[in-house]
């Protein structure tokens, strides 16, 4: 049997890499429509931004998440694409938006299962 800390330390990383890959997904989509073609692993690294912060301060509270997550996703943003600071808060609210509404769509076709 497994001890307790094991299952936590699973549970959150799985979720790590699961909202990394999310928000990797959407950066990347987001991205393609507002900047242009840009490398699908430059994405994923926008991804592990907002992910990072999710993870972190989501274990301690569910508002503060969102406090995190958004400005760690903005200065990934701007550091990995290297863009200007009002084109990356152009990407930054499509990529709040398009992250939202995919995560409501997923958790309503999972709630119908």
């Amino acid at each position: 049997m497994l001890p307790p800390y094991f299952a936590t330390l699973l549970v959150l990383v799985s979720y790590f890499l699961l909202a990394s890959v999310y928000f990797g997904l959407t950066a990347h989509a987001v991205a393609r429509a507002v900047i242009g073609p840009v490398p699908i692993g430059y994405s994923l690294a926008v991804g592990l931004a907002p992910a990072m912060g999710l993870v972190s301060a989501g274990t301690y509270s569910l508002l503060a998440a969102p406090l995190v997550a958004i400005p760690l996703d903005y200065f990934a943003i701007v550091t990995v694409y290297d863009v200007e600071t009002l084109l990356g808060a152009k990407v930054l609210a499509s990529h709040v938006v398009v992250a939202a509404l995919g995560w409501l769509g997923l958790s309503s076709v999972l709630l119908l299962l």
